[in-house]
């Protein structure tokens, strides 16, 4: 009998934005805005994450989760609790460092949808970085091990839940769907349905139009959701956030 599956994604965050300059350079910049909730309760996330993890685990043999979401699960059920899921190989692990949908600008040019890493330290909302463009020590496990050692969670407990998270990981090509998010992004924008909804665009006093950069994440996020579910032969997608 072939195993269940199901794929639990599609949760608010926390907008943030981060400016990095290139070293030697000021005048070379990129701007990122990543997120798309600004007033988002953190807590009330955590514990849906949580909520809909049990209720999976009655229901299916296999639960799918983004890498970043190991955070939340930590903090309701414990690293204990985690260790046995990951351990029974009942929890699969999406690795999503690189797959963090963003409105990038690269110096003056306009803002546009892509992708880039998970942050490395913590950024509040509309908090402004500088940093190096160079992302060399960044690897596909670096945002859940920059949260343990934020969280003083380390030593031999915190190696073997990455050692398992590893072990519980599924193979993707993140370039390649990266690509497919990307050129879907581009078809939904040009469709007629998107550029006479105001939630995506609207008419600035000059006559132009603009688009939300929220809004473009957040069809960005969705793309991404159905993409990972197909490329991974996941049926059962279960997204309890809804487009706004």
């Amino acid at each position: 009998m072939e195993e269940s599956k199901i794929f639990i994604t599609n949760y608010p965050r926390t907008k943030q934005r981060v400016s990095f300059v290139q070293v030697g350079n000021e005048r070379k910049t990129i701007d990122i805005i990543s997120g798309y909730d600004i007033n988002i309760n953190k807590d009330e996330v955590t514990l849906q994450i949580a909520r809909d993890l049990i209720t999976a685990l009655l229901t299916f043999d296999k639960i799918y989760i983004e890498g970043n979401h190991i955070v939340d699960i930590i903090q309701v059920l414990g690293s204990d609790n985690l260790k046995q899921l990951l351990g029974l190989h009942l929890l699969c692990l999406i690795p999503d460092q690189e797959l963090n949908p963003v409105m990038m600008k690269l110096d003056s040019e306009e803002w546009k949808h892509n992708f880039f890493p998970y942050p490395q330290g913590h950024c509040t909302n509309e908090n402004m970085l500088e940093s190096d463009f160079k992302l060399d020590n960044i690897h596909k496990w670096s945002h859940i091990e920059n949260w343990f050692n934020q969280n003083d969670f380390k030593g031999v407990e915190a190696n073997t839940i990455l050692y398992l998270i590893d072990e519980n990981s599924v193979d993707i090509d993140a370039e390649n769907i990266k690509k497919q998010i990307n050129e879907e992004t581009n078809i939904d924008i040009s469709n007629t349905t998107f550029l006479h909804d105001s939630n995506f665009y609207r008419k600035q006093n000059d006559g132009r139009w603009e688009y939300n950069l929220l809004s473009r994440i957040r069809l960005q996020e969705l793309n991404k959701d159905v993409i990972l579910a197909a490329t991974l032969n996941i049926d059962n997608h279960y997204c309890p956030i809804k487009v706004s």
